[in-house]
């Protein structure tokens, strides 16, 4: 966003006031790692978060369509860990490849990348 869209300017186009001091929220950092690299029968997907905020974990296939969500709820400051069986939605064993899994934590997202081999 432009700094100062709250704004006015006088005839010559300067600045001569502000209505309203900008909000600035606060960042969510987050780390994302998982283990291990290839896996073939689950894989932990470790995150760690430096405050509370809402968060989701989803893992994608490579076209992008949603495999399984696995994680969508809120989480204080912390390390944490999630297991991911190498199954869909449904419960179905999901076939060998790349999958990609990622992170929604406030402002912070990151995708990554993993393998499953059977």
């Amino acid at each position: 966003d432009w700094p100062l869209r709250n704004a006015y300017f006088d005839r010559s186009d300067w600045v001569v006031g502000i209505t309203e001091a900008p909000v600035v929220k606060p960042a969510i950092l987050a780390s994302l790692n998982h283990y291990p690299e290839p896996f073939t029968q689950y894989a932990d997907i470790r995150y760690q978060l430096p405050a509370r905020t809402r968060v989701s974990l989803k893992v994608y296939d490579t076209a992008g369509r949603l495999v399984k969500t696995l994680l969508d709820g809120e989480n204080g400051p912390g390390s944490y860990v999630v297991r991911w069986d190498g199954k869909d939605k449904n419960g179905r064993k999901v076939p060998s490849g790349v999958y990609f899994y990622r992170l929604n934590a406030g402002n912070f997202a990151a995708s990554k990348k993993m393998t499953l081999l059977k």
